[in-house]
C-alpha cells in the first residue's frame, strides 16, 4: 500500500514502511541467488520510497520511543547520522539520544559513523548531555569512541563542570578517569573550545559547592591526583569564585559548614571583590553570614567600593541579616568610598523596613556623603514619603536639606542631575508630604 502511492512518504509513513518490511522479510534468501544481502534490497526499497530517510529517522516519534532496528535499516538506506533535528537547540540525532538515555539507540549511531562531536546551538556536545542527564553508561560509551572530555560549550563549561552542576559523582569519576590529552600549549585560538583538567575540576568544585552537593565536594577536594592540584580557596576561570563564596553566595549551609571544618581563609574574595561574608549577606543569606561570623570573618571588611556587609544588606533590603549585622556589633557609621553608609543606602533604595531598624539602632540621621548629600535628601529625592517622614519624625535636620538645595542651585547642575530641576521637585514634594 505504501510503495503504491504516487507521492513519497512523510516521516511516520516511512517508520510505518520500514516496520513491515522488516517483518514481511520478502527479500529471504534471495542472497544467494543475486548477490546482494537482503539488508541492501531492504534498505533500496525504502530510499525509493520516501521524501527524507534523514528526517524520519530524526521524527520525534523515533527520538523519544526510538525503533532500533527500523532506524537501522534507514541508516542503510543513507538516512544521515549527522542530522540535526528539531529539539534542544537544533541538536544531532546523537545529541538528543546522548540526553535522553538511549544507549542502545547510542551505539548504533556509533556504530554507524555518527559524529562524536556534533553540537546544539549552545555548543553543548553529547558527552556534555549524557554527563548533565546522568547517563553513566552513555558517557562511558561516548569516552571509549574518542569523545573530548574538555569539550567547552558556549558558555565555557565541559562535561565535567555540567556533571558536578547536577551532582552526579559517578559521572565524575568516570570523566577524571579519562585521557584528557596534554595541557594546553601554542596558539590558545586553536584550542578556544577545550578546558584544560586542572581548569575543569576547580570549575566543577565551584559548581558543586554553588549547587549545594556537599558530597561531590568532598570527592573532588580528596582527589589524591597531585597534578590536579586542587585548592579550596583558589578563584576558578569560569566564575571567578572560591568553593567557599560560591556556597555562600547561594545560601548552601551544608556546603559552608564542610568547607569550614577545613579552615579556609575566610578573608579572600572573589573575582567581584566579594569575600564569603559579603556574598551571604548580598543575598540576604542569613544562617551562612551567622556560621561564617561565628568562625571569625571580620564584619568590617568591604568590596572593592568599600561597602560593608550592613551597607549590602541594607541596600538589599534584607531585614534580618542586618538585623544579625547589628547584633554582632557592625559599625553605622561606616561609610563606602563615596561616602554613603547603610542608612544612606537604605535610603536609596526605598529599603523602609531597614531604614526604620537602623533609625531605631541609632544610625546618625544626618551623615552626609561626600556630595553632601544626607539620607534626608536621598529619600526625599525619590519621593519616598514614608521614609521622609520616618526620619523626620526621628530628628533628620530639615534645614541642612534646604541647604544642600541650595547649593545644588548655585552648581548650577544640569537638570537631569541629582541637583537638577527634578531633583528639586521631588524634593520639595518629599518633605511636603512630610510635613503634612
Amino acid at each position: 500500500m505504501f510503495s503504491r502511492q504516487e507521492g513519497k512518504l512523510n516521516r511516520q509513513q516511512t517508520m510505518e514502511l520500514g516496520h513491515h518490511i522488516l517483518k514481511a522479510h520478502i527479500f529471504k534468501g534471495l542472497s544467494k541467488k543475486t548477490g546482494v544481502s537482503s539488508s541492501v534490497l531492504q534498505a533500496m526499497w525504502v530510499n525509493c520510497s520516501t521524501d527524507s530517510l534523514s528526517a524520519a529517522l530524526a521524527s520525534l516519534r523515533n527520538l523519544y520511543t526510538p525503533n532500533i532496528k527500523v532506524s537501522r535499516l534507514l541508516m542503510l538506506g543513507g538516512a544521515s547520522t549527522s542530522w540535526c533535528t528539531e529539539v534542544i537547540g537544533h541538536a544531532p540525532i546523537l545529541a538528543v539520544h546522548a540526553h535522553l538515555g538511549h544507549v542502545e539507540m547510542v551505539g548504533l549511531l556509533l556504530e554507524m559513523g555518527a559524529p562524536v562531536e556534533g553540537t546544539t546551538d549552545s555548543g553543548m556536545v553529547p558527552l556534555s548531555l549524557a554527563a548533565a542527564a546522568g547517563h553513566a553508561d552513555i558517557v562511558s560509551l561516548l569516552c571509549k569512541k574518542g569523545a573530548k572530555v574538555g569539550h567547552a560549550d558556549k558558555n565555557g563549561q565541559c562535561a565535567l563542570v555540567h556533571a558536578a552542576l547536577k551532582g552526579h559523582a559517578e559521572i565524575i569519576n568516570i570523566l577524571l578517569g579519562q585521557d584528557w590529552g596534554t595541557e594546553i600549549t601554542g596558539d590558545p585560538l586553536q584550542h578556544q573550545n577545550v578546558t584544560p583538567k586542572t581548569q575543569a575540576v576547580q570549575q566543577a568544585l565551584t559548581a558543586a559547592a554553588s549547587l549545594g552537593h556537599t558530597q561531590v565536594v568532598k570527592n573532588i577536594l580528596d582527589l589524591k591526583d597531585e597534578q590536579l592540584a586542587v585548592q579550596m580557596d583558589a578563584q576558578d576561570t569560569l566564575w571567578g569564585e572560591t568553593a567557599l563564596s560560591a556556597a555562600s553566595g547561594r545560601g548552601r549551609m551544608e556546603v559552608c559548614a564542610f568547607l569550614l571544618e577545613l579552615g579556609p581563609n575566610l578573608e579572600i574574595a572573589n573575582r567581584r571583590g566579594m569575600v564569603p561574608l559579603l556574598s551571604a549577606t548580598k543575598h540576604g543569606h542569613t544562617q551562612v553570614a551567622e556560621l561564617l561570623l561565628q568562625q571569625g570573618a571580620d564584619i568590617n571588611v568591604g568590596d572593592k567600593l568599600g561597602r560593608t556587609a550592613l551597607m549590602l544588606a541594607a541596600a538589599e533590603g534584607h531585614h534580618s541579616t542586618a538585623e544579625l549585622l547589628l547584633a554582632k556589633g557592625a559599625p553605622l557609621s561606616s561609610a563606602d568610598q563615596e561616602g554613603l553608609t547603610a542608612l544612606t543606602w537604605a535610603c536609596l533604595k526605598g529599603q523602609k523596613g531597614v531604614v526604620q531598624l537602623l533609625v531605631e539602632a541609632g544610625a546618625d540621621l544626618n551623615q552626609s556623603d561626600r556630595q553632601g548629600r544626607t539620607p534626608l535628601d536621598l529619600a526625599a529625592l525619590n519621593g519616598d514619603a514614608d521614609t521622609v517622614h520616618c526620619l523626620v519624625e526621628n530628628g533628620a535636620v530639615l534645614e541642612r536639606t534646604d541647604n544642600w538645595r541650595r547649593q545644588r542651585q548655585d552648581e548650577r547642575l544640569p537638570e537631569s542631575g541629582p541637583g537638577g530641576l527634578a531633583a528639586e521637585e521631588s524634593l520639595q514634594d518629599g518633605l511636603q508630604n512630610s510635613a503634612a
